[in-house]
């Protein structure tokens, strides 16, 4: 008994007075786990059960929230960006992948944390996701998580002129058009 009420004490705040939100920023960070529901309602919102979607980040749970298949394989970032054998092999895989399915949208998660880039590793993938994005998809949302307890959320045509206050920021493209497209 006496050591679940130790327990209870040391983590009151986490257990009885923090909101979900300042639990998921405390333990994570950054990481869009409070805005990835709402990233996906508009995902879910716009597209057919049948559309692919692709995350380029490590958030998985979009694909969860909105219900909608992946692009890819690669619902993590992480192995691609460490340095072994096969992390280029596994990059030009993910990037074929996503260009061949050419998904209905396309979200982007630009927080360090979410790929963990080892330092010396082949971050071609990074540079791809930038140019792939621009030449085949328009800008539609964008999360700008401020701090812990502020996140601004700007869809459609509000993103045209909104600038981003922070540099943890998650975007959301809307496929350009049906035809196939590559970033060269």
């Amino acid at each position: 008994m006496a050591l679940a009420a130790s327990y209870l004490i040391a983590e009151r705040d986490y257990l009885f007075r923090w909101s979900p939100r300042q639990v998921s920023r405390v333990r994570y960070g950054p990481n869009p786990f409070v805005e990835s529901p709402e990233i996906a309602r508009y995902i879910r919102e716009r597209t057919t059960a049948d559309d692919r979607i692709a995350v380029l980040g490590s958030e998985p749970q979009i694909y969860f929230h909105a219900g909608r298949r992946s692009a890819t394989g690669y619902v993590y970032m992480y192995p691609l960006l460490e340095r072994h054998g096969l992390a280029a092999a596994m990059q030009d895989e993910m990037m074929r992948q996503v260009q061949e399915a050419h998904p209905a949208y396309v979200v982007y998660v630009a927080i360090r944390s979410s790929w963990q880039p080892h330092p010396n590793a082949d971050r071609r993938v990074l540079d791809w996701s930038r140019r792939y994005t621009s030449a085949c998809y328009d800008l539609v949302g964008i999360a700008d998580i401020h701090s812990a307890e502020k996140t601004t959320l700007v869809w459609d045509e509000a993103v045209r002129t909104y600038q981003p206050k922070s540099q943890s920021l998650v975007y959301t493209f809307r496929r350009k058009s049906e035809a196939p497209c590559t970033a060269s």
